[in-house]
């Protein structure tokens, strides 16, 4: 395996680490919403109401952390394979 195969390989391992950090501070963000929401003095169903709106920039990172968690296994598992 070539040097640059191995850094190739080891950047799909970052990606992929990278992801998994995000999703844990996208899930902690929010259960600390959710909590704040539910420590409030609103009544119940506006707080269910709250919870179901949709969030676009929690959906889009979500999505760009996935997205760049399967790439980065993909680069991990066949980096070598395809440079």
């Amino acid at each position: 395996m070539h040097s640059s195969e191995t850094w190739f390989a080891r950047s799909g391992a970052i990606l992929t680490f990278v992801s998994v950090v995000v999703q844990f501070i996208l899930a902690d963000l929010k259960k600390s919403e959710i909590q704040n929401l539910f420590d409030s003095e609103l009544r119940l169903r506006d707080k269910f109401k709250k919870i179901r709106e949709k969030d676009f920039y929690h959906d889009a990172l979500s999505t760009a952390s996935t997205l760049t968690g399967l790439i980065g296994t993909i680069i991990w598992g066949y980096g070598d394979l395809l440079l």
